[in-house]
């Protein structure tokens, strides 16, 4: 009987630490510049600021940056 409350206190921490992928393009002044990158993250929110990250860190300038859920 002990074993069923621990797997049920298990699962909100599970279900919270799956990532999803995204898509993520980069914008300068308004519009996509092409090209994109895939991310892991568990928000939208995080995705953006990963990409915003990665472009930086690969050289690219950019105002800002969109993702969407990959299917």
């Amino acid at each position: 009987m002990k074993k069923i409350p621990i797997i049920l206190s298990m699962l909100p921490v599970s279900e919270i630490s799956f990532a999803t992928n995204f898509v993520c393009y980069r914008y300068v002044n308004g519009k996509p510049t092409g090209g994109f990158l895939k991310v892991n993250a568990s928000s939208q929110k995080e995705a953006e600021e990963i990409s915003r990250d990665k472009y930086k860190k690969l050289g690219y300038s950019l105002d800002y940056t969109k993702c969407k859920r990959a299917w």
